[in-house]
């Protein structure tokens, strides 16, 4: 009976620890407190419906960032610039019920294969890395965190604009110089 009592007490300080945060995959207003938008590289044009998606990269530190939960696109009509995605709240791996961790949204234009392929024609970009909580401890369970410290961004531009950039720049001193 003791050896019985024993093992089901393991298992449930086992299953405790194993236990996974949650978190709201959500960058709205009404979760963040404030516009914090994603805009294209121009930064006033706000990224929008299907044409954009994001991905949310978390995990216990900085460097073990991982992709958590879909694929998502960003929101439309009022909602445009903001990024909500799914399954939302959805568990953190190895961040802990209430523990802390790391998270990075990432961003680019849907018509590309990937990231990296959009990142090159400069319709990608991510954010800066932001410290998270989960939800899901205590009793009841917490609600989930949203993104409360996520801060807006917009995509990188497209190489051609940064040459040209230079271009003018270096034709300015030259003619500076003259």
């Amino acid at each position: 009976m003791k050896k019985n009592i024993l093992a089901a007490v393991a298992v449930i300080a086992c299953a405790g620890a194993m236990a996974q945060g949650t978190l709201n995959l959500s960058t709205t207003p009404s979760a963040v407190g404030s516009s914090q938008v994603v805009t294209e590289s121009d930064g006033v044009t706000k990224l929008t419906g299907p044409t954009y998606v994001g991905q949310l990269y978390a995990g216990a530190t900085e460097a073990s960032l991982a992709p958590i939960g879909n694929v998502s696109p960003f929101l439309t009509g009022s909602g445009a610039g903001y990024w909500r995605g799914t399954p939302n709240p959805i568990a953190v791996p190895g961040i802990a019920l209430g523990g802390s961790g790391f998270a990075q949204l990432w961003a680019w234009d849907s018509s590309f294969s990937s990231f990296d392929a959009a990142l090159a024609a400069g319709k990608a970009g991510k954010s800066e890395v932001f410290a998270i909580t989960t939800g899901g401890h205590g009793e009841p369970p917490a609600v989930p965190d949203n993104l409360v410290n996520f801060k807006g961004f917009s995509l990188i531009p497209e190489p051609s604009t940064i040459a040209l950039g230079l271009l003018g720049a270096a034709s300015l001193l030259f003619f500076r110089r003259k």
